[in-house]
């Protein structure tokens, strides 16, 4: 076995990733099955509708965009008055 495969306790962190990816789903799948009512959704002036699951991914992707978005906004090191005279 390579070290890089393992820590110092000898705990494969691969099988802990594919672990954690296996419940994420199984928590997804408990999710989408549980939100398949319809639900009315307004939009500025547009009115329709969707599955309440559909409606909890949209915000979901839209979340994590404006937080990416965000992320590297605030990441971007700052040009100081000095640096830019030279």
């Amino acid at each position: 076995m390579t070290t890089e495969a393992k820590t110092k306790r000898g705990i494969d962190l691969k099988a802990v990733k594919n672990i954690g990816i296996a419940l994420a789903l199984i928590i997804v799948l408990i999710v989408v099955l549980q939100n398949t009512q319809s639900v009315e959704t307004r939009v500025l002036f547009v009115s329709f509708s969707m599955p309440r699951a559909l409606l909890l991914a949209i915000t979901l992707v839209v979340g994590v965009i404006t937080g990416l978005l965000m992320g590297t906004r605030l990441r971007r090191p700052k040009v100081d008055d000095a640096a830019k005279a030279d």
